[in-house]
């Protein structure tokens, strides 16, 4: 039988995530909703960013050895119910963080891990944002194509120490506001689906990353080109 009582540390997250919820978010999400242009300025919500980050919202995910709690799977969840409950768009702001945390914690390199790691946890505002969707290539990406057509096009190609990346990606959560990107591309042509496909990290600021369109959709969905 699975216990589903909630230790008292999950119930103190939850209480912390209700209140910050009702007292921060719910009064400005209609506000939120309500803007025009979802390009300006007023339409991402920074000040909640600020406030949760400095409560422990945003970097709930942080490996221990890094300075965070690195809190289990059912207390995100539990917290993200009710940030979720005030508004969606900016509970999945923190959760996207968590998500790609995750991806770099168990995934990246040492290096990776020693270079932004620390900043991603001091800075307030520092988001992440993954691209893997592309203007011919959704969630299609996963299936097992024979054939070099389908899939990822974004191509990452040697170039002495580093790699080029060359493409689009598209419907980006947070791409506009990111200061990190995890980025697919290919890395072998020959190859379709998600195989000769590989991961990179790409900080915002690189020559040659630019944002491009932000469209009006649930979150923060963007088109982002890396060249």
């Amino acid at each position: 039988m699975i216990d589903l009582e909630l230790t008292e540390t999950q119930l103190a997250m939850q209480k912390l995530a209700r209140e910050f919820a009702e007292k921060e978010i719910k009064p400005i999400a209609a506000e939120l909703d309500r803007v025009q242009d979802p390009a300006a300025p007023e339409a991402f919500p920074w000040e909640i960013v600020k406030k949760g980050s400095r409560l422990g919202l945003r970097t709930m995910a942080m490996p221990q050895e890094y300075g965070g709690p690195e809190v289990d799977l059912i207390t995100k969840l539990i917290v993200l119910e009710q940030l979720g409950f005030a508004d969606w768009s900016c509970a999945k702001i923190f959760s996207q963080v968590w998500k790609t945390v995750d991806i770099i914690a168990k995934a990246g390199t040492k290096e990776q891990k020693e270079r932004f790691l620390p900043q991603i946890r001091d800075d307030d505002t520092y988001l992440i944002s993954i691209g893997l969707t592309e203007p011919g290539c959704g969630s299609d990406h996963t299936l097992p194509y024979e054939g070099p057509e389908g899939g990822i096009k974004l191509t990452a190609e040697r170039k002495g120490d580093g790699y080029v990346l060359n493409g689009m990606k598209h419907f980006i959560s947070l791409g506009a506001q990111c200061k990190l990107c995890i980025l697919a591309a290919r890395t072998n042509k020959a190859l379709g689906g998600h195989k000769g496909v590989s991961v990179f990290l790409v900080s915002k600021d690189t020559p040659g990353f630019s944002v491009g369109n932000i469209h009006d959709k649930m979150a923060s969905e963007v088109t982002v080109t890396a060249s």
